[in-house]
């Protein structure tokens, strides 16, 4: 299995060229973090060390909220 990363990215007009340069930096660094992150866990699925994922709700805030959420809306609509 492989992935790929295409990122986009879109500036106001008003930016200047050392804002662009931080951002860029930025993007950098998480995209490289991510990829050893990404690739480790490949890699243990690919050994059977790993049956399936589980989401870190304390180090994914955003995405447990998200979650909760759909759950909630879930619920209501079972109920409604």
């Amino acid at each position: 299995m492989r992935t790929a990363r295409f990122p986009d990215y879109f500036f106001a007009p008003d930016v200047g060229p050392e804002g662009i340069d931080d951002l860029l930096e930025l993007g950098g660094q998480v995209g490289r973090e991510d990829t050893r992150l990404i690739e480790g866990g490949q890699s243990s699925i690919r050994a059977g060390l790993a049956g399936c994922g589980r989401l870190m709700a304390a180090g994914e805030p955003l995405i447990s909220h998200f979650q909760q959420l759909i759950d909630a809306a879930l619920a209501g609509a079972a109920a409604g």
